[in-house]
């Protein structure tokens, strides 16, 4: 592999742990399941959600929200 190739499977990885840790963490799936979902979802979701999943994770901060309906 290149080092880009090698970067971009990195990442994919770290993606994939995060938010399989991430599942696990909030909907009390176990790993199984948490990694199935994990696969479909690291497709799908923007970066600003991986970096707020990764933040997250690393430090508990939470952002405030206001749900409607």
């Amino acid at each position: 592999l290149t080092d880009f190739g090698k970067q971009q499977g990195a990442d994919c990885h770290r993606r994939h742990r995060s938010i399989t840790h991430f599942i696990q963490m909030t909907c009390g799936l176990d790993e199984k399941k948490a990694k199935e979902n994990a696969c479909r979802m690291e497709h799908i979701v923007s970066s600003d959600v991986i970096e707020g999943i990764y933040r997250f994770l690393k430090t508990g901060d939470l952002y405030d929200s206001v749900i409607r309906n």
